[in-house]
């Protein structure tokens, strides 16, 4: 008896493995992807899409120093591996380019990003489109990108400025400004598919 009812339940939860992706098939077809079409060369898809991923990596780095109590080294991921021209000054890193040179370039393109006037692409890159994936971006996809890399300053300088150690108030403030990171990105996410 207990070998048969062991086998009604493995026939019962193959069949019903079976037999779910068929029942859900309908309601998958059904919820269409309304989400703005970014069309980019599959080379360039790749790399976009490892760019968000190594985002997310960063992300991660950055929580796990707020998690440790190192605000300072939180501060630098995001100005140096989220912030605006962060390739640029990751190339700086790789040639040995002396620390203080690269907080010289971190500040003036932090004051490039304070004016609305300005168009950081050009004002960074000298040219309209940019160098990195952003060239492939509608403007919205862009400017939605470039608030990120901001939003990463606005944490950037939050964390430098709590205290040692650090109080509630000072976590709160620390999350919240990691929330608006992460509401960006879930925001672009929610607008554009990339194919």
């Amino acid at each position: 008896m207990f070998n048969n009812s062991r086998l009604f339940v493995v026939f019962v939860f193959a069949f019903s493995a079976l037999l779910l992706p068929v029942l859900q098939a309908p309601y998958a077809l059904a919820s269409e992807d309304n989400r703005q079409l970014v069309k980019i060369k599959p080379e360039m898809q790749e790399r976009f899409l490892a760019e968000m991923r190594q985002d997310l990596d960063h992300l991660d780095d950055l929580l796990s120093a707020v998690s440790e109590g190192n605000f300072e080294e939180a501060a630098r991921i995001a100005e140096r591996r989220m912030g605006l021209a962060h390739k640029r000054i990751e190339m700086m890193v790789e040639n040995g380019v002396p620390d203080a040179k690269i907080a010289e370039f971190i500040a003036r393109v932090r004051k490039l990003a304070e004016s609305d006037e300005t168009d950081l692409t050009k004002a960074l890159h000298g040219k309209g489109r940019g160098r990195g994936v952003g060239q492939f971006m509608p403007e919205e996809l862009r400017a939605m990108g470039q608030e990120m890399h901001k939003a990463a300053y606005a944490f950037a300088d939050i964390a430098r400025a709590a205290r040692t150690p650090p109080t509630a108030g000072d976590y709160k403030r620390l999350f919240s400004a990691v929330n608006d990171i992460t509401t960006l990105c879930r925001s672009c996410h929610d607008t554009f598919r990339v194919r």
